[in-house]
């Protein structure tokens, strides 16, 4: 397959980028050279050859997640009967309790499957807080 000057004008158009006249002959001439080459490549027997994510033997060091029975407290006086609901940052619900006019909300640590960043929102028929809340 051979690049021409309208996939050049194309590809300009997706990419946002302005080209001249010239330019569009160089890259076209680029992208051929780069798909012959991509051509030489799949001619190779390659039967027998696991692929690889890295020249390398590398594995990533993670550290184990240690989730302890603490707990995250809010305390305010504004609390009515109403709705305490985390989500990840993906937006999904995972995790939804009724309060019932608490003096104090009590979050479980052991709630949070993994480190990482959750909002905290409370709702009730006159008051809505959001929070960030940051687990590590």
């Amino acid at each position: 397959m051979d690049i021409t000057k309208d996939i050049v004008d194309y590809i300009a158009l997706l990419a946002r980028l302005e080209l001249e006249g010239k330019e569009k002959e160089l890259l076209a001439n680029d992208l051929n050279s780069i798909l012959r080459y991509m051509d030489k490549l799949n001619e190779l027997d390659t039967k027998g050859v696991e692929p690889l994510s890295h020249v390398l033997p590398v594995n990533n060091r993670f550290r184990d997640d240690i989730i302890d029975e603490s707990f995250i407290e809010i305390s305010n006086n504004r609390f009515q009967t109403g709705y305490l609901e985390i989500y990840n940052l993906t937006g999904q619900l995972i995790y939804r309790e009724e309060m019932n006019n608490p003096e104090v909300i009590k979050i479980s640590r052991s709630l949070f499957k993994s480190a990482g960043i959750y909002v905290v929102s409370i709702k009730t028929t006159n008051y809505s807080f959001n929070k960030k809340l940051v687990v590590k």
